[in-house]
């Protein structure tokens, strides 16, 4: 299916734009003058459906380089940018699967000992000391980022390697990274259901215990670097004491597998895997307010409220969870009103570690709303007309017997 233009664009002016800005050397290379160009590839990138499945990063790629490729060719218009989308995806179809090994750390002690684990297509193993094989390229990466990198490198976190296939570097890295944060996400998802509470003075940490570290590189499966560029945690303040989860692990490996399961039978899988990436990120973060949005807009994701919808929409569908229902709907609300105030201020507030973990709560019980209803709900919108009912018992019989009686009545139709 070929590429199209989203309802509501007009990408007329986007391309005379581009073309305004546009020089070709004499050599046939396309440039662009200042920075109009990154401008407009972002909106492209919202303006075009691909018509066909494609890692986002890919989406990215093949947009921002269509524009010079259509730009080779004459003078850069809608059509130009859409065969040139179709052939950059038509090219990146037909690449061969390649084998990638990303290496990083987490903040866990190194010598701890946790099983061989997969995931999406992802195989991710734990070692105290990097192996023989990488250490040269992966010193190489270190070397060049350092600069890069604030309050210094980890000395003693978890070595981890991810193992998985892609057609490029930047699928194959952000296959790897997804997978392995998911995993992060559920165990501390296992340490955080537990801490209700906290009250912290001086230096700001984040919530989560098991956090990635600050760089990652890619390297092929004899130990060199596929790619010479890296990927780092823009969060990263400098070194954690890494969490020790041998007395936990038993535990640990339970819950995960329990989790595996609700996910395997779940038919919205990628919404709830999506939700737990959106909740360790947020728990990452030393910047609580930043933490706080980063939950609000996970529960907004879990109650399936979009932008047609209206706080209110997140309140009642969120709340619909727990027996004392309009309690919840009074500390929910208030969250509201302390998400908007936030963002209009711009400023901080003293009690924003009680409101974090208050609705940290929500955020998680509504991950395991979905996990231990994973089969029950053909998608994440039909989980949310169920989160619309009424608690009401009474209402519930009025529209149980009326939707019978519409059943019933239908069929003599």
């Amino acid at each position: 299916m070929a590429a199209s233009w989203n309802k509501g664009y007009d990408p007329k002016e986007i391309a005379r734009r581009m073309e305004d800005v546009k020089s070709i050397g004499p050599q046939g290379h396309v440039t662009f003058k200042g920075f109009e160009h990154s401008e407009h590839a972002v909106i492209l990138r919202t303006m075009i459906n691909f018509g066909s499945e494609l890692p986002d990063v890919e989406k990215e790629r093949i947009i921002n380089r269509s524009t010079f490729e259509a730009g080779k060719k004459g003078k850069i218009t809608p059509e130009g940018i859409l065969a040139a989308v179709d052939e950059l995806t038509i090219e990146y179809h037909k690449r061969p699967l390649q084998e990638f090994h990303l290496l990083t750390t987490l903040s866990l002690y190194r010598f701890s000992k946790i099983s061989k684990q997969a995931w999406n297509g992802c195989t991710i193993q734990f070692y105290p000391d990097l192996q023989k094989k990488y250490i040269a390229g992966r010193r190489q990466i270190l070397d060049s980022a350092k600069r890069r990198v604030l309050g210094g490198l980890p000395r003693d976190y978890l070595e981890v390697k991810a193992i998985t296939s892609g057609k490029s570097n930047a699928e194959a890295a952000n296959n790897c990274l997804d997978s392995i944060n998911l995993l992060r996400g559920i165990w501390n998802l296992f340490y955080n259901r537990n801490n209700w509470i906290r009250m912290s003075s001086g230096k700001r940490d984040p919530v989560n215990k098991i956090l990635l570290g600050p760089i990652h590189s890619l390297h092929g499966p004899t130990g060199g670097l596929a790619t010479e560029s890296w990927w780092y945690q823009p969060e990263y303040q400098g070194p954690v004491s890494p969490h020790k989860l041998e007395k936990d692990i038993t535990d640990i490996h339970r819950f995960t597998n329990n989790v595996r399961k609700c996910l395997k039978s779940s038919c919205y899988r990628k919404d709830i895997e999506s939700s737990i990436l959106m909740y360790v990120s947020a728990l990452d973060l030393q910047d609580w307010d930043a933490a706080f949005l980063g939950l609000w807009r996970g529960l907004e994701k879990l109650t399936h409220t979009t932008g047609a919808d209206s706080y209110a929409t997140t309140v009642r569908r969120a709340s619909f969870l727990y027996s004392d229902r309009e309690y919840h709907k009074q500390i929910l609300t208030h969250l509201k009103d302390y998400r908007n105030r936030s963002v209009h201020s711009g400023s901080s507030n003293s009690d924003i570690e009680i409101c974090m973990f208050q609705l940290k709560r929500y955020v998680e019980d509504a991950i395991e709303f979905h996990l231990g209803n994973s089969s029950r709900f053909e998608s994440m919108p039909l989980a949310a007309e169920f989160m619309d009912l009424p608690d009401d018992l009474k209402t519930l019989d009025r529209r149980i017997n009326a939707m019978k009686y519409a059943k019933k009545y239908l069929g003599h139709i």
